[in-house]
């Protein structure tokens, strides 16, 4: 038995164990976490869920009337038997500067199923656009080193004299850099990451050669 009323054992978020909190301490980062002007909003008024129902259920008859979707589709999203949102448990977080994030269970509530139903329509819209947007942390820092790199190499290649693009004309018509030349660029790229793996200036380190008596033309 626990002396202490205010520590509590949870389980973790994932694989097996127990996390010991304290209540006190979980319960006031919640509310540090509404306190927030920024993200929520105090509403003064208790939500009618029986008018949110009845206007969700009139739009569902307007675009079955329409035969904008059969009868199927139409009792799907339509709601029933719901409960309201609540926060999914408490914060298990303990560390310093570490944002916390509200999850927010809303699997049986009243537009769950209308929104999952929306989400299979713009499915197709949302693959289409799917390159832009930020999955996760470690998505956006991958992409930021990626473009980093490319910065450096695309400005290494220029200090080089090796052209970044071409069009099809510009291929057939531009001498090829020489072979030893590229490599040097390439090499010169790879030591950059190895020796300095913070950002350095270009100007560091000279630019490749690229002999004068460059043979033959792409074709």
């Amino acid at each position: 038995e626990l002396k202490s009323k205010n520590v509590l054992i949870l389980k973790p978020t994932k694989r097996s164990g127990g996390v010991v909190v304290d209540e006190t301490r979980c319960v006031d980062k919640v509310l540090s976490i509404l306190s927030d002007r920024q993200k929520f909003r105090f509403h003064g008024q208790k939500e009618n869920s029986c008018l949110i129902e009845q206007r969700v259920c009139h739009q569902l008859e307007v675009i079955l009337k329409h035969r904008w979707a059969d009868e199927k589709t139409y009792k799907h999203p339509k709601p029933g038997g719901y409960s309201l949102p609540q926060l999914y448990g408490l914060p298990k977080i303990h560390k310093q500067r570490i944002r916390l994030r509200p999850i927010v269970a809303v699997s049986n509530s009243l537009q769950h199923k209308l929104a999952r139903w929306l989400v299979e329509i713009f499915k197709p819209v949302t693959k289409h656009f799917d390159r832009f947007n930020i999955k996760d942390s470690p998505k956006i820092a991958d992409d930021l080193d990626r473009t980093y790199i490319e910065s450096i190499a695309f400005k290494a290649a220029e200090n080089a004299g090796i052209p970044t693009t071409l069009r099809l004309q510009d291929m057939l018509t531009t001498d090829r850099p020489d072979w030893n030349a590229v490599m040097s660029y390439v090499t010169s790229i790879y030591r950059r990451f190895e020796v300095a793996p913070t950002p350095v200036s270009l100007a560091t380190q000279g630019p490749a050669t690229i002999p004068s008596n460059a043979p033959n033309t792409i074709t």
